[in-house]
């Protein structure tokens, strides 16, 4: 079993979450602690996983090798988040707040290989989080047609007025994609 510090913490975690630009440091420490085969869905006091972390640092190589490894891309937080709705919602706020292209577009591309993994799970893939959005939520309300389609392929269910949740319908698609576009 891991050791944690006082907020669950364990070395894998704390090693994406130290300042690191390049992340040079951070994969060092990831590989290594990798190679002592440490828990790499170990949860903090919140549920967040290292891959969260990494996420939420905008530290994509980390997320990388942490999905080669085997972290789950949809534990849930005691917040609401998983990996997957996490990359999504830091691909659109990294483009629009921190006008930083390049690495929302590495964000969206993690996203995109978290849903076209052929292991993915689609547990947790309608989690409403603390903010009250969802992956499906963040990727039509910003116009993310890529991610739209695999996340409703991938088991995404469209909300109703009357709160029901009805699963996808391929015939649906180009109209929902259109009526995203056009808002």
């Amino acid at each position: 079993k891991d050791l944690k510090d006082k907020d669950g913490l364990t070395p894998l975690q704390l090693a994406v979450k130290a300042f690191e630009e390049k992340e040079t440091r951070t994969l060092a420490c990831l590989h290594t602690l990798l190679e002592f085969r440490v828990n790499v869905n170990s949860t903090d006091n919140d549920g967040f996983t290292a891959l969260h972390w990494a996420i939420y640092n905008q530290k994509t190589k980390s997320a990388g090798v942490l999905m080669k490894s085997g972290a789950d891309t949809m534990t849930l937080t005691t917040c609401g988040w998983t990996p997957l709705s996490s990359a999504i919602y830091w691909a659109i706020t990294t483009s629009f707040d921190d006008n930083n292209p390049e690495k929302a577009a590495d964000l969206q591309d993690l996203a995109v290989k978290m849903l076209k993994a052929p292991d993915f799970q689609a547990k947790h893939i309608d989690a409403v989080n603390d903010i009250e959005g969802t992956a499906l939520y963040y990727a039509t309300a910003y116009a993310l047609p890529e991610l739209v389609v695999l996340l409703l392929q991938r088991g995404a269910r469209v909300y109703t007025k009357k709160g029901k949740l009805y699963p996808f319908q391929e015939e649906w698609l180009q109209t929902f994609l259109d009526n995203c576009i056009s808002y």
